[in-house]
């Protein structure tokens, strides 16, 4: 963020509109909508200091937090005044991502089975049988 001098790289980074690049980083867009981290080991980091210092971010209407470990979705979104509120989504609920115009179903569709490219010894792609889920 060029106020901050911080850059950061979410997991996924959403433009409404003409995307916006740092001119001294041309990885950082310095415009999202909406960013989603999914949190590992840097979970505290993503919802504490880096959730700060993204606020600072006008064009920033909501923040999202994936947990690897919990079948659980942290969804902050920007309120009226600056304010920011929490949504707490667990399995088999849905909730609206307004900034996108999108609701978000972190319900695992029906998994059809998918295709696997093999490689052989000389490198060459071959097409394989379909996998299995599991």
């Amino acid at each position: 963020m060029l106020s901050t001098g911080l850059a950061t790289y979410p997991d996924i980074t959403i433009v409404c509109g003409q995307r916006e690049r740092d001119p001294e980083d041309e990885n950082a867009v310095t415009n999202p909508t909406l960013k989603v981290e999914v949190s590992r080991s840097t979970k505290n980091y993503d919802r504490g200091d880096k959730f700060e210092h993204h606020k600072r971010n006008a064009s920033l209407q909501q923040y999202v937090l994936v947990s690897d470990r919990q079948r659980q979705i942290e969804i902050w979104t920007r309120e009226a005044g600056d304010t920011w509120t929490a949504s707490i989504l667990h399995e088999g609920e849905q909730v609206s991502l307004a900034s996108i115009c999108a609701v978000l179903d972190p319900a695992p569709p029906a998994m059809a089975p998918l295709r696997c490219t093999r490689r052989l010894p000389n490198n060459a792609p071959r097409e394989g049988p379909p996998l299995e889920p599991t």
